[in-house]
C-alpha cells in the first residue's frame, strides 16, 4: 500500500511539474503576444501620423524659388535652374493636381492633366484631336515662343485655370478654406504665370512660389480631410 502511494504520489508531481511547463510555456506566449501587439499598435499609431500625401508631394521653399520634392520650380538670372529641373518639378505639380482632383472626386471642365514627369501635357477638354499643350520648357524651346510658339505658357496658364477649379471646387465643401493667393486667367496674385521674354523670368519665378503655395494649401487640406 505504501509503494502504491509513493507511486501516486510520483504520477501526482510528473503531472504538476508537467502542467507548470505548460503554464510557463503559456505565459511566455503570452507575453509574446502582447509584446508584438504593443509593437504593432505603435506602429499603427506612428502610420496614422504620417501623412503620405505630403511625404510623397514635398512642397517647401528655398530662397525665393518654390520647391516640390526638392525640385526648383523658376529661374532667376542670378540662379539660372536647369530646364531638366524645371520641368521636372512641374511633372510634379501636375501628378498632385491630378492626384488631389481624384481624390476629391473632381473632373476639370476646360482641360485634362497627363502627368508624364518631365514632359507632362495639358489638352483642351473642346477639341479632342488637340495635340496638348508642353507643361515642360527648354532653351530652344524659349526662341520658338519669341517666334509665336507659346504652348508652353498656354501649358501654364492652363495649370492655372485647373488650379482654381480645383479651389473653387474644394471651397463648395469647406466654405471656411481660401487658397492665399487669389487666381484670374493666366495671373496668381496679380502676377502672370506666362514666359514670353527674358525681362519676365523674376516675376515668373514670383509666380510659379505663389502657384506651388496654393497646391501645398490643398494638399493639406486633402490631407486633413482623409
Amino acid at each position: 500500500q505504501v509503494s502504491e502511494l509513493d507511486g501516486l504520489e510520483a504520477s501526482f508531481w510528473l503531472e504538476y511539474n508537467a502542467f507548470q511547463e505548460s503554464v510557463l510555456e503559456f505565459e511566455a506566449r503570452r507575453l509574446s503576444v502582447e509584446n508584438a501587439t504593443e509593437v504593432a499598435y505603435a506602429a499603427l499609431k506612428e502610420l496614422q501620423m504620417t501623412n503620405v500625401y505630403n511625404d510623397t508631394f514635398h512642397i517647401w521653399f528655398e530662397g525665393q524659388f518654390a520647391t516640390i520634392n526638392t525640385f526648383r520650380l523658376g529661374r532667376l538670372p542670378s540662379v539660372p535652374v536647369s530646364w531638366n529641373e524645371i520641368n521636372a518639378a512641374w511633372g510634379q505639380a501636375a501628378l498632385l493636381l491630378w492626384t488631389l482632383a481624384g481624390k476629391t472626386s473632381f473632373t476639370f471642365t476646360a482641360y485634362t492633366l497627363k502627368p508624364m514627369g518631365s514632359f507632362s501635357r495639358i489638352y483642351r477638354n473642346d477639341k479632342p484631336n488637340h495635340s496638348g499643350f508642353e507643361l515642360f520648357g527648354s532653351t530652344s524651346g524659349f526662341s520658338k515662343r519669341l517666334l509665336g510658339n507659346r504652348s508652353f505658357d498656354k501649358a501654364m496658364a492652363a495649370f492655372l485655370v485647373c488650379l482654381k477649379e480645383l479651389g473653387d471646387h474644394i471651397e463648395s465643401i469647406d466654405p471656411n478654406f481660401r487658397v492665399p493667393y487669389q487666381i484670374e486667367g493666366a495671373t496668381i496674385d496679380s502676377l502672370s504665370i506666362k514666359l514670353a521674354t527674358f525681362s519676365a523670368v523674376e516675376s515668373w519665378t514670383k509666380a510659379c512660389k505663389k502657384t506651388l503655395t496654393n497646391l501645398k494649401w490643398m494638399l493639406a487640406w486633402v490631407a486633413k480631410r482623409e
